[in-house]
C-alpha cells in the first residue's frame, strides 16, 4: 500500500521549494561539473586514437589549460541551470501526484502488484520530469559538450559555437541528438527515480526511520530473515520491487535482518520528524545506490549521444552513418571497440552520480521539508 502520510506536492510552497532547490542543485553543479567534463573527453578517447588513464587526464587538463579547464562549457550549463532544474522537479512533483494517486486508486489484495504500481509511478514520472524540461537542457547540453572536448588554454565562448550551430544547423543543430537524450537521460531519470524510492525504504530500516523521517518504534522492527516467508516472484527475472530492494540490504554488511515494504508503520502519526544523522543518512545512501544504479546502465547511451552531439569529433567508423543516426553510430562503437567502449568513462560517471546523487536527494528531501505548508491545501 501507498504511504497516506508521504509528503506530497499539495502541501509544499512551491516558491520557496524551487527557490532553495535549485540554489542547492547549482552548488552541486559546481561541485561536480569538473568530473562531467573528464567524462566527456574520456568518451571521446578512441576518436583521436589516444588512450588515456584517468589521473593522466587530470593531469593534463590542468597542466594544458589550467584551473579553467575543468569548467569549459560551464556558463552555458548555468544558463539553464535554474530553469532547467525547476521544471524538472515541479514536472516530477506532478506526475507522481497523480501517477501515485491512480495506482491508490487502483489498490488491490495483492501487496506484491501494489509495489509494482508504485515502482512504475515513481519511474513513469522520472522519465516524463525529464522528457518535459529537455526543451531546455539539451540546446545547453550540447553546446557545453561542444566546448569541453575544445583543449585549447583560450576556447572559443558559448557565444562563438551558438553561433557556429545556428550558422551550420539552424535550430535543429540544438537538438541534435535529441531522442537519444531522451533515451539516455530520460531513461536514467526514470531509473534513478524509481530505484531511490525503492531503496529509501530498507535504508530507512537500517537507520531507523520511516520515508518520512518518522522514528520507528521496537515494534516496527522488522523480524529477522529466517522469519519471515519467502514472497514468490513475479516479474521477469524473477524479482518483484520488494525482493529486489531485499536483495540490495546485502550490498551492506549487517543489513540481511531488514525485511523492506513499501508500507511502513509509525511509531505515532504525529510524532515529529527526525532531522539527525539518521534522517539523512537514509537519504544519502539510496541517493548514492540510485546513482550508481542508473549512471552503470545508461552509460552506454550517453557515450553514442556524446557521439553523436559533438559531431566534430565522430571516428572514422561513424563518419559513414547516414545522418549520424544513433543505431548506427551505438553499433559502430560496439564494432570498434567492443563492450568497453560503451563504458568509456565509466569511473568518473560513477564518481560524479554517486556523491552527486546522494547530496541531490539530500537536499531535495530537506529542502522539501522545509518548504513544507502549516496547512496543507
Amino acid at each position: 500500500m501507498l504511504d497516506d502520510d508521504e509528503l506530497t506536492w499539495s502541501n509544499v510552497d512551491h516558491g520557496k521549494f524551487v527557490l532553495h532547490g535549485s540554489i542547492v542543485l547549482l552548488g552541486l553543479d559546481v561541485l561536480f561539473y569538473p568530473l562531467d567534463v573528464i567524462k566527456t573527453r574520456l568518451q571521446m578517447n578512441e576518436i583521436i586514437n589516444v588512450r588515456v588513464k584517468l589521473a593522466d587526464m587530470v593531469k593534463g587538463i590542468a597542466r594544458r589549460e589550467g584551473f579553467f579547464g575543468f569548467f569549459k562549457g560551464f556558463n552555458a550549463t548555468l544558463a539553464s541551470a535554474y530553469p532547467g532544474q525547476a521544471l524538472y522537479f515541479i514536472s516530477y512533483e506532478f506526475y507522481k501526484d497523480h501517477l501515485l494517486g491512480f495506482a491508490s486508486r487502483h489498490q488491490t489484495n495483492n501487496s506484491m502488484l501494489n509495489e509494482a504500481m508504485e515502482f512504475g509511478a515513481h519511474a513513469a514520472a522520472g522519465f516524463l520530469a525529464d522528457a518535459s524540461s529537455l526543451v531546455i537542457y539539451v540546446p545547453s547540453d550540447i553546446v557545453s559538450q561542444r566546448l569541453q572536448v575544445v583543449e585549447d588554454r583560450v576556447p572559443a565562448s558559448s557565444v562563438d559555437v551558438v553561433r557556429r550551430i545556428w550558422r551550420a544547423e539552424g535550430i535543429r543543430g540544438f537538438y541534435r541528438g535529441v531522442g537519444v537524450t531522451v533515451a539516455t537521460y530520460s531513461v536514467g531519470s526514470a531509473i534513478w527515480w524509481a530505484t531511490y524510492e525503492m531503496f529509501k525504504t530498507p535504508m530507512g530500516r537500517l537507520f531507523g526511520v520511516s520515508r518520512n523521517g518518522l522514528p520507528l518504534s521496537s515494534t516496527d522492527a522488522a523480524p529477522p530473515a529466517a522469519a519471515a516467508p519467502a514472497a514468490p516472484s513475479t516479474l521477469a527475472g524473477g524479482s518483484s520491487p520488494s525482493t529486489l530492494a531485499a536483495a540490495s540490504t546485502s550490498l551492506v554488511p549487517g543489513l540481511s535482518h531488514i525485511q523492506p515494504s513499501v508500507s511502513e508503520a509509525t511509531s505515532s502519526s504525529s510524532a515529529p520528524p527526525v532531522h539527525d544523522w539518521r534522517y539523512h543518512s537514509t537519504h544519502m545512501t539510496a541517493g548514492a545506490l540510485a546513482g550508481l544504479v542508473s549512471g552503470v546502465l545508461s552509460n552506454p547511451l550517453d557515450v553514442a549521444k556524446t557521439r553523436m552531439q559533438v559531431p566534430e569529433y565522430k571516428s572514422h567508423s561513424e563518419a559513414s552513418a547516414r545522418e549520424h543516426k544513433f543505431l548506427p553510430v551505438f553499433r559502430g562503437i560496439y564494432k570498434t571497440e567492443g563492450i568497453r567502449g560503451l563504458y568509456k568513462g565509466i569511473v568518473p560517471r560513477i564518481l560524479i552520480s554517486m556523491p552527486c546523487s546522494a547530496l541531490t536527494f539530500l537536499g531535495y528531501e530537506y529542502v522539501k521539508r522545509m518548504s513544507r505548508l502549516e496547512t496543507p491545501a
